[in-house]
């Protein structure tokens, strides 16, 4: 018989699959940094769940460690917020050059 939590990490493994196969679609938008409604999303979620996957596997190791933290601390902490940083760097440049590439909408006579 199953247990309730074998049962529950198998609903885990399942939808991270299942979000894994999203992701793909998304991280196809990363191409288009001109576009800051396709590229925004790409860049904040193909990172974001690369973080959560990659903090997943630390809380898993750590806790067979037995390291337990409540915060994010030292070396974690200067992570995410290089992440943060890059993600907002990357989305601001992407907005100047949606602002400048567009054009006004004016046909010239041909």
């Amino acid at each position: 018989m199953i247990t309730s939590l074998a049962w529950a990490k198998w609903v885990g493994i399942v939808a991270a699959l299942a979000l894994v196969a999203l992701l793909f679609w998304t991280a196809f938008s990363i191409a288009s940094v001109q576009s800051f409604f396709d590229f925004v999303p790409a860049v904040v979620v193909v990172p974001g769940a690369i973080l959560a996957i990659a903090s997943c596997i630390a809380a898993l190791v750590a806790k067979r460690r037995g390291h337990k933290t409540v915060r994010a601390e030292g070396g974690e902490r200067t992570g995410i917020r290089i992440a943060v940083g890059l993600v907002a760097v990357l989305a601001v440049l992407s907005g100047i050059l949606t602002m400048t590439s567009r054009s006004t909408g004016v046909v010239s006579p041909g």
